[in-house]
């Protein structure tokens, strides 16, 4: 898959309504309605997806993007649907299932599509400028912590582009 350079956010429906969390636990859910309207129209009752919140312009662009409702949720996998914890399943039926989830979701939630040539993708990453790429074990059950089954490769253009990107992050909080 595509390695999005944006915001790793959960989208969770259940009794309680439609809330969205970034990966530190911030409640994002009043400042992207767009998506959490996306997601009302979704057709199940509950769930739980794990994307990457994504602005047109790049990474630093996100928070003006969500300001002007500029934003999207690249959706990557289903850890829970209507009462079932999907974590254990294969990656490809997960995959299979958030695809039929997302099958007619409005365009601010979209489903990371998936290549079988890691090879090419990444060569496409580079000539695109994109971040990377992330390969996925068939097979692999999800983990919310690092692992073997996920191998993030990121193209040697972005890691020069951003490598202070992680000073300014650090000196500005």
């Amino acid at each position: 898959e595509i390695k999005w350079d944006g915001w790793r956010i959960q989208i969770i429906r259940d009794a309680e309504g439609i809330r969205i969390y970034s990966r530190h636990k911030t409640d994002w859910t009043k400042r992207l309605p767009g998506i959490v309207a996306a997601a009302r129209e979704l057709k199940a009752d509950a769930f739980i997806i794990d994307a990457e919140l994504i602005s047109s312009g790049d990474f630093n662009d996100i928070p003006a993007g969500i300001t002007r409702q500029e934003v999207s949720a690249i959706a990557f996998d289903l850890l829970h649907l209507d009462g079932a914890d999907l974590r254990r399943e294969p990656l490809e039926d997960r995959k299979e299932t958030l695809a039929n989830l997302l099958a007619d979701a409005p365009d601010c939630i979209q489903l990371s599509d998936v290549f079988t040539d890691s090879a090419k993708l990444l060569e496409v990453a580079v000539e695109y400028g994109l971040e990377g790429i992330v390969t996925k074990r068939l097979g692999s059950a999800y983990s919310s912590n690092r692992c073997f089954s996920w191998l993030k490769t990121k193209t040697s253009a972005w890691k020069a582009a951003n490598a202070d990107r992680g000073q300014r992050f650090r000196k500005s909080r």
